[in-house]
């Protein structure tokens, strides 16, 4: 009786821990497929940029880190209007896209940063003409995007990276402002180029030939 008593205690625990066990299996992956779920959502996402037209302009990416993205698709309404190689990193976000509409409605342009490690962010700048991408320019990403002169169109740009020559000290090396126009062409702007340059060093030496051996006096 004693040892039928001990088997009957035994199947009871053993039956017990196989729910326990079976339980804790289901529990695991429970919790491991919403970890999968949690991160697949993660991986991609999609961005409301604007409008251009009528039409919506969504950006869709895959996260790799941060707010670094890849493998950019950009769409307008239901149709692709471009799509990277996927070897670029971006930063997409509202503050990072920028859609300026001219006033004819069928030219726009799309600004996205790219991360350009471990040189300095840029512009991706794509010209929309008739619902498709016409031009692709590439510029150093800066704040200034805006209408400096007030002549309706946005101007974009800026200067390379001119390191200081020492911390704390009024003296740069001499690097020019770029500035181009968003017009109905991507225009170099030589006026607003050489006023701005002129405002920070107080003098316009030229364009293309400079680098790190000039040294002005900087605001």
């Amino acid at each position: 009786m004693k040892n039928i008593s001990i088997i009957q205690t035994f199947i009871v625990v053993f039956v017990i821990f196989s729910i326990s066990c079976s339980n804790r299996v289901k529990t695991i992956q429970t919790e491991a497929i919403e970890e999968i779920i949690v991160l697949d959502k993660q991986k991609s996402q999609i961005l409301f940029a604007g409008l251009i037209g009528n039409d919506s302009v969504f950006i869709k990416s895959d996260t790799i880190e941060f707010d670094w993205q890849r493998n950019l698709i950009i769409y307008l309404g239901d149709k692709i209007l471009y799509k990277d190689n996927g070897k670029s990193i971006y930063l997409i976000n509202s503050s990072n896209v920028k859609i300026i509409q001219l006033a004819f409605q069928k030219i726009a342009y799309i600004l996205i940063t790219e991360k350009m490690l471990p040189e300095e962010d840029q512009w991706v700048i794509f010209k929309v003409y008739n619902q498709q991408v016409e031009l692709i320019y590439h510029w150093v990403y800066e704040d200034l995007l805006e209408d400096i002169d007030n002549d309706g169109f946005f101007e974009v740009g800026g200067r390379g990276l001119i390191e200081s020559v020492c911390m704390g000290c009024d003296s740069c090396y001499y690097g020019p402002f770029e500035i181009y126009k968003l017009n109905e062409t991507f225009e170099f702007d030589t006026v607003l180029s050489k006023k701005l340059t002129k405002e920070l060093y107080g003098i316009f030496l030229e364009f293309d030939n400079y680098n790190y051996d000039t040294v002005l006096y900087c605001k």
